[in-house]
C-alpha cells in the first residue's frame, strides 16, 4: 500500500504544479483572443494604405499584450498605490513569495528575503528557506514540498536548529524539485551534520 500512497502523493503534487500553469495558459489564451478582437477593430479604422497590416491581427494582439504588461509593470512598481495593490495580491497567492524570490535570483537580483538553509529534525535534515527572524531569537522557516515547491509548511524554530546554506535559492529549489537527484554535488561540505 505504501507504493500506492507514494504514487497518489506524487500525482497530487504534480496536479498542484499543473493547475497554476493551466490557469495561466487559459488566461493568456483569453487575453490573446480579446486583444485580437480589439486589434481587428482598431485596424478597421486604419486608412487603406495600411491594408497589409490588417492581415496580421495576431501580431497586433501580441503587441497590445506586451504594451499592457509593460504599463501594468510600471503601475505596480513605480506608483505607491500600485505597489500596495500588488502586495495584497502577493499575499493572496500561496507560494508566490518563494517563486518571486527564485525568479529574482535567476535574473540576478539579490532579494535577501529568502535564504536557503537546512533544518535539523531529530536525526534528519530538511532543505528550507529562512524567511525572517523574530525578536525573541526564533526563526521563521518555509519548508517546501518535493517535487512541488509550491506547497509546504511554515515552521518557527530556534536559531540553533537551522544552518544557512552557502547555496543559491535556485540550487536549493533544484534539489527539491528533482527528488534530491544531484543534491550531493550541491550540498557536500556546505553544512555541519553534527
Amino acid at each position: 500500500m505504501k507504493t500506492f500512497g507514494s504514487f497518489k502523493d506524487i500525482l497530487l503534487r504534480g496536479l498542484y504544479a499543473l493547475i497554476p500553469i493551466l490557469i495561466c495558459v487559459y488566461l493568456l489564451i483569453g487575453l490573446f483572443e480579446n486583444m485580437r478582437s480589439l486589434s481587428e477593430s482598431i485596424m478597421m479604422l486604419l486608412p487603406h494604405q495600411y491594408d497589409f497590416v490588417k492581415s496580421f491581427p495576431g501580431l497586433a494582439a501580441i503587441l497590445l499584450i506586451t504594451i499592457l504588461v509593460y504599463v501594468l509593470g510600471i503601475l505596480f512598481t513605480k506608483t505607491k498605490v500600485g505597489r500596495g495593490i500588488f502586495q495584497v495580491f502577493e499575499n493572496l497567492i500561496p507560494g508566490y513569495q518563494l517563486f518571486k524570490s527564485l525568479l529574482a535570483d535567476k535574473v540576478e537580483k539579490t532579494g535577501d528575503n529568502l535564504k536557503p538553509c537546512i533544518v535539523k529534525y531529530d536525526d534528519s535534515w530538511s532543505i528550507g528557506y529562512e524567511v525572517e527572524s523574530l525578536d525573541n531569537g526564533m526563526v521563521v522557516v518555509f519548508l517546501p514540498g518535493s517535487p512541488s515547491i509550491a506547497s509546504g509548511s511554515v515552521q518557527i524554530l530556534k536559531r540553533e536548529s537551522i544552518q544557512r546554506l552557502d547555496l543559491s535559492k535556485r540550487d536549493a529549489a533544484t534539489c527539491l524539485t528533482q527528488f534530491g537527484i544531484g543534491s550531493a554535488a550541491k550540498l557536500n561540505g556546505r553544512f555541519d551534520s553534527k
